[in-house]
């Protein structure tokens, strides 16, 4: 079993330790992130305690209080070496928001307005430019932290801020903590002006910020291709800046370089593939490259959402920390689940519009005629929130092909977006950034590669022996850390297979309205899996444990229930054996654990009656088989009813099917003519294509040996 920390009653709403320095704690009534300040060191941040009006308490992060003096007063002044500021940013070009940007030729400044000294905002990254493979993709996100600027003479500081570890009511614990913790250094500059004589505000080189390798990519490049790639500095640029009052974003374009490649020598013995230098291939030369980066920041929500305790029976995602305040023998761990903040326009009622629907934006790199099959699978999930008490939960719009503007800058936007990749065997992803205190989503993408849209032109390259998922490198592995998710890896395949056999038995033809429908319905698939994710949802690798095979044939509740319980599983496709009634191939609708997950994520409760109402909503699953969840580390037991890319409530049965239908395949393709147009590639690929069928279908026979259910 794997243990979160169980719903209690009695949660505490309590305030972030800033964590600025040495820190002397203090306390407020009041609601919202706006901490009375006592008396610091110069220099240090501030410490403070919010009772929400719940009566509930989560820690929370100080985003509006009163400035903080930095570490040199702006009241002492800057030495008069430095120019003035009107000198400095004399014909720049102004773009105000939340940090103000000044823009002159090829230099960008950032000015710091005083009250922003010691207080905690967010900073999250996207990938905007990357490399088609190994992870290295435009949408990803990967790096997000809680920051803060902290002066110190003529420098300004980036700072991480600690929050892993939380003592909210414990006031000497709390010195002890700050006294215990480290902050991170991101990264330092020199002020480029003195304070303005007005504002009090210091100016920045934007570049010098952010220049830097402040997410570790070098680290992550090395990893990819095992080879010491170094940020080239001098080489690297911003390339474009968008501002307004809740958020400021930079574009930076990033060089990175090795001096030569290395030479590989033949060994005399067998060498571990993961131990020999792995150019890129996809680059024009592989001793230079760019990657592009998206720096977002932005305020703290000023009201904190109500944060919502995880159960281990429904899987979210978790924002997590130490919180020493408690001490239940258990664990000491707070875990909240990682969701959109939804409220309702009328409390009151049932069924109501939210005050802020989760706004979805498609991408303009999505091709026009694939656009309708995404937008379905995005809409596909407002029949979940309508069970949570949501009408028109999620809103889609459009980007405009004519747009200057990126999908990835900013906050509050669920980003759609399509992708290239050279490998065959992509992955889609459904990444989130979220308030690591209450768990609230503040920025989100699903991101689809276009592999999906030419299952029947994956012949103009040989493929090679699959790679197994979770050895694939770069911009990040399969955790869910970084919600990273090889489901279009793995399915693309298992969808290749099925397209090709249907093609062979004469139910597809790849230039007509048949093959056009069935990617249609692989891509709504897909697009709901991840925006399951961009929602807040882990893998349910038991979802489809609760529909019979009988069902599975019987095309009207196919259409009415879909194939499996969640579309958060790794679902195998519904194809039937050849003499057998064809019912639905694709997951194309949400299953009962989809509509349940969501309503037990978001819908409202009172606060004195929330933490007993969750318990006995998740207490549902303990006699509903429909509603049972296991996720990605569940995977590791031999538990056979917990797979990926199985269907229906006999797994057993399902793999001798795999069987019998790879062997079909093998047969149909042997007596295929080879057209004049083609070559000897489509027998291996088929043959591949087989093999891996066999295998999975072996993975899956092999866990009922000596097997152990589990149940959480």
């Amino acid at each position: 079993m794997f243990m979160q920390i169980p719903v209690t009653s009695n949660l505490y709403r309590i305030a972030l330790i800033a964590l600025m320095g040495s820190v002397v704690g203090c306390s407020t009534s009041a609601p919202t992130r706006k901490p009375v300040v006592n008396k610091l060191p110069t220099g240090t941040g501030s410490a403070a305690t919010v009772e929400a009006p719940d009566g509930l308490s989560t820690p929370q992060v100080s985003s509006t209080s009163k400035p903080l003096p930095p570490n040199i007063s702006a009241a002492s002044g800057v030495p008069s070496a430095l120019p003035a500021f009107e000198d400095v940013i004399k014909g720049a070009t102004p773009n105000k928001g939340y940090l103000p940007i000044w823009t002159r030729d090829d230099k960008t400044w950032i000015e710091i307005p005083t009250q922003l000294w010691g207080q905690a905002f967010f900073m999250g990254t996207s990938l905007a430019q990357g490399l088609g493979q190994h992870y290295f993709w435009p949408g990803l996100m990967h790096f997000d932290k809680v920051v803060s600027f902290r002066r110190i003479g003529n420098n300004v500081q980036l700072l991480a801020l600690n929050l892993e570890t939380q003592a909210p009511t414990a006031r000497p614990l709390q010195r002890a903590l700050a006294e215990s913790y480290s902050e991170s250094l991101l990264a330092a500059v020199p002020l480029v002006a003195a304070l303005h004589p007005q504002r009090q505000s210091a100016l920045i080189d934007a570049t010098a910020l952010l220049g830097g390798d402040i997410t570790g990519l070098q680290t992550r490049l090395e990893t990819a291709y095992r080879m010491p790639y170094s940020l080239d500095r001098a080489n690297s640029h911003i390339t474009r800046t968008k501002n307004d009052e809740a958020n400021t974003s930079v574009t930076v374009r990033s060089h990175y370089a090795v001096p030569k490649l290395p030479v590989i020598r033949p060994s005399s013995g067998p060498v571990p593939a993961d131990s020999q230098p792995n150019p890129p291939t996809i680059v024009p030369d592989a001793r230079s490259l760019f990657l592009t980066l998206v720096y977002t920041f932005s305020p703290l929500p000023q009201e904190p959402m109500r944060a919502r305790r995880a159960d281990q029976r429904v899987g979210y995602f978790t924002e997590s920390y130490w919180n020493l305040d408690e001490d239940n023998g258990i664990d000491r761990r707070t875990h909240v689940i990682r969701r959109w903040r939804l409220e309702k326009q009328d409390p009151q009622s049932n069924l109501s519009d939210p005050k802020k629907p989760i706004r979805v934006v498609m991408d303009k790199n999505i091709p026009l005629k694939w656009r309708g099959a995404l937008k379905e699978g995005v809409l596909e999930w407002n029949k979940a929130f309508e069970e949570a008490g949501f009408k028109n939960a999620l809103v889609v719009e459009q980007q405009s092909d004519d747009s200057d503007e990126s999908t990835l800058e900013g906050v509050g936007i669920l980003a759609l977006r399509w992708f290239s990749s050279e490998a065959e065997q992509t992955a889609a992803v459904g990444p989130s950034q979220a308030d690591p205190i209450t768990g609230e989503i503040l920025r989100a993408a699903a991101i689809i590669p276009e592999n999906w849209a030419r299952l029947g032109r994956l012949r103009v390259r040989d493929t090679q022996p699959r790679i197994q998922a979770n050895s694939i490198t770069g911009w990040g592995t399969h955790d869910h850390t970084a919600e990273q998710c090889t489901y279009a890896a793995e399915a693309l395949e298992g969808v290749s297979t099925a397209y090709e056999l249907m093609v062979l038995r004469g139910l597809i033809d790849p230039q007509g309205p048949e093959a056009e429908k069935f990617i249609y319905q692989s891509l709504k698939d897909v697009t709901m899996h991840e925006v399951g994710h961009a929602l807040g949802l882990r893998h349910n690798f038991k979802g489809s444990v609760g529909i019979s095979r009988e069902q599975l044939r019987n095309s009207e509740f196919t259409s009415a229930h879909g194939i499996s319980n969640s579309v958060m599983d790794y679902n195998g496709l519904n194809l039937t054996l050849e003499d057998e009634k064809m019912a639905d191939i694709h997951m194309n609708r949400l299953g009962a654990y989809d509509k349940w997950a969501i309503a037990w994520g978001y819908r409202e409760y009172a606060a004195e009656d929330e933490a007993r109402e969750l318990a006995i909503l998740a207490s549902q699953s303990d006699t509903n088989s429909a509603l049972a969840y296991a996720t990605d580390e569940d995977t590791i037991t031999s538990d056979p009813l917990v797979n990926r890319f199985d269907l229906g409530d006999d797994p057993l049965e399902y793999a001798k099917r795999q069987i019998q239908l790879a062997r079909e395949l093998w047969q149909r393709t042997t007596q295929r003519p080879l057209d004049a147009n083609d070559d000897m590639s489509i027998y291996r690929r088929n043959l591949q294509r087989v093999l891996n069928t066999y295998q999975a279908a072996a993975s899956l026979l092999a866990k009922h040996m000596g097997a152990t259910l589990t149940s959480r």
